[in-house]
C-alpha cells in the first residue's frame, strides 16, 4: 500500500507529508527556486484523429501510445533527479528544486542533461502502431509556488504555478519539433554553460552544455515517504483510485502516469484566501455534476 501511493504521487507531496504526516488541516503556500522542464508531444491532435477514425479501440491505442511513450520520459527525468509534478494529456511536467538561488546552477544543469539525453534516446521514436513521436522541451528556472488546496470530504490537491512555469510554457509553444528552448533566465543560470541557436525573443534552441550533469541508478528512488504518512498521502489520492487499493488492487497501478494527482495553473501571483476559495466551489460544482452520474450508474447495477 505504502509503495502504491508513494508511486501516484510527486516528491513533492512525499516531503511535504514526512514533515508533517498528519493530514492537512488548512492550505499551505510555499515559494521554492527550481528549474523547470515541459516536454509536449508535437501533432498530437492529427495522431488522435488517425488512431480514433474508424476504429473502436483507438482510444484504448492513444492511451497506450502516451504510457509508452511518457514512461520512458519518467525513467530519464528520475535518473537526472527531477520530480514529475504534472501531466496534462500530451505533455509533461517536471521540476529540479534548487533548494537555494545559489543552486540553481545546478538544478538547470540537470534539467538540460535529462533535455538533452531524452532527445538522442527518444528521437525517431514509434509508438507500437509505426506512428512516429515528435516532441518539443522548454527549460526555464526561478520562482515556482507550490499550493496545497482542497480540504473537501478530506481530498487535498497540489497546484504548482509561479514566474517559471509561465516561461516555460510559452518557451515551448514557439519551440520547433525536436528542439529544446533554453529561456533567458535558465541561460542566466547556466552562466555561459549553455551552447545553442538564439532565435525568438532571446531563446535559445539548446544542442550542448558544459559540465557533467548527475544520474542516479536506474531505479533509484529519489524520497519516499514513511509509513506513518499513509493517512496524509491517501488525501492526494483520487476516491475511485484509493478505493481500489483498498481492496488490495495494486498491480493496475503502475500503468498510471506518476504525479497525476498534482494540477498546474498558468497565472499571475493571486491570493491563497481567493484561490482556495475557487478551488473548493469549482469542487463542489464537480461533486454536484457527478452524483447524477453515480446513481444512475448504480441503478444500472
Amino acid at each position: 500500500m505504502l509503495a502504491a501511493l508513494n508511486s501516484y504521487v510527486p516528491v513533492l507531496i512525499r516531503k511535504q507529508v514526512a514533515e508533517s504526516p498528519e493530514p492537512l488541516k488548512a492550505p499551505i503556500f510555499r515559494s521554492i527556486q527550481a528549474a523547470v522542464l515541459l516536454a509536449d508531444i508535437s501533432g498530437f491532435t492529427s495522431l488522435t484523429e488517425r488512431l480514433t477514425r474508424d476504429d473502436p479501440r483507438g482510444v484504448e491505442k492513444i492511451s497506450t501510445a502516451l504510457n509508452d511513450y511518457f514512461g520512458l520520459w519518467i525513467d530519464i527525468i528520475s535518473q537526472y533527479g527531477g520530480d514529475v509534478v504534472k501531466f496534462a494529456g500530451d505533455a509533461v511536467l517536471a521540476i529540479w528544486p534548487a533548494g537555494a538561488p545559489a543552486r540553481l546552477q545546478d538544478a538547470v544543469l540537470q534539467a538540460a542533461g535529462c533535455a538533452l539525453e531524452a532527445h538522442r534516446a527518444l528521437h525517431g521514436y514509434l509508438t507500437t502502431e509505426g506512428i512516429p513521436l515528435t516532441f518539443r522541451t522548454g527549460i526555464s528556472s526561478g520562482t515556482v509556488q507550490t499550493v496545497h488546496l482542497g480540504g473537501m470530504f478530506g481530498r487535498w490537491e497540489l497546484l504548482v504555478t509561479g514566474e517559471a512555469v509561465n516561461q516555460v510554457s510559452l518557451a515551448t509553444q514557439v519551440a520547433s519539433p525536436g528542439a529544446i528552448a533554453l529561456t533567458p533566465q535558465a541561460q542566466q543560470a547556466l552562466g555561459g554553460a549553455a551552447h545553442g541557436d538564439a532565435f525568438g525573443q532571446d531563446l535559445m534552441a539548446l544542442q550542448a552544455v558544459d559540465g557533467q550533469p548527475r544520474k542516479n541508478a536506474p531505479g533509484e528512488k529519489l524520497f519516499d515517504a514513511p509509513e506513518e504518512s499513509i493517512p496524509a498521502l491517501e488525501t492526494y489520492i483520487p476516491g475511485a483510485i484509493k478505493d481500489r487499493l483498498s481492496a488490495g488492487q495494486i498491480s493496475w497501478l503502475a500503468e498510471l502516469p506518476k504525479g497525476a494527482s498534482t494540477s498546474l495553473l498558468l497565472m499571475k501571483k493571486v491570493r491563497l484566501s481567493w484561490l482556495h476559495l475557487v478551488y473548493r466551489r469549482l469542487r463542489m460544482k464537480m461533486i454536484r455534476c457527478a452524483a447524477p452520474l453515480r446513481r444512475s450508474r448504480s441503478s444500472a447495477n
